[in-house]
């Protein structure tokens, strides 16, 4: 995979079609796929090429001008889905338009079961490995047990003290 890569192997192709940034197409196509298909954020490719972040911003864009709207293919990841809405009012009691379940594969979702075609496609499985940790939850603060001798009266009295001070 592409994490275990040594930053010389991120040094690409660098003879016929190098440009005056020292930089060649085929490393620039090579940082657009670490972004889009790797999940890499720009500072780790610029750290494992040895460039600076702004030269990966500026490949990365001229790498997306020169292959147009079209040449970029993220159709996999980015799927049209049909969302699949009841006739009439869209209500909490409102009834599932499907009668089956949804065929897999299908490009559809329903909005009131969650059931969705696309929920067994590889790339919309969660991975482990990748997934952050929860950050831990702080333990609640204990208020302090009152004590057997003091009334609610005298509490009271002791706490707006405090808070004047």
């Amino acid at each position: 995979p592409a994490e275990t890569e040594p930053a010389s192997t991120l040094k690409l192709h660098q003879s016929a079609d190098q440009v005056e940034d020292g930089v060649s197409q085929a490393e620039k196509r090579h940082w657009l796929r670490l972004m889009v298909r790797e999940g890499w954020p720009v500072d780790r490719i610029a750290l494992a090429a040895g460039v600076g972040v702004r030269s990966v911003y500026a490949g990365v864009l001229e790498v997306c001008e020169r292959l147009g709207r079209g040449g970029l293919d993220l159709a996999p990841w980015n799927p049209v889905v049909e969302v699949l809405f009841p006739i009439g009012q869209f209500t909490p009691s409102s009834r599932c338009v499907h009668a089956r379940s949804i065929p897999a594969g299908r490009a559809a979702y329903c909005p009131i079961c969650h059931a969705s075609g696309l929920d067994d496609l590889p790339e919309l499985k969660i991975d482990p490995r990748t997934t952050p940790k929860p950050e831990p939850k702080e333990p609640e603060p204990k208020a302090p047990e009152p004590k057997k001798d003091e009334t609610r009266r005298e509490r009271r009295a002791k706490a707006r003290k405090e808070a004047r001070r």
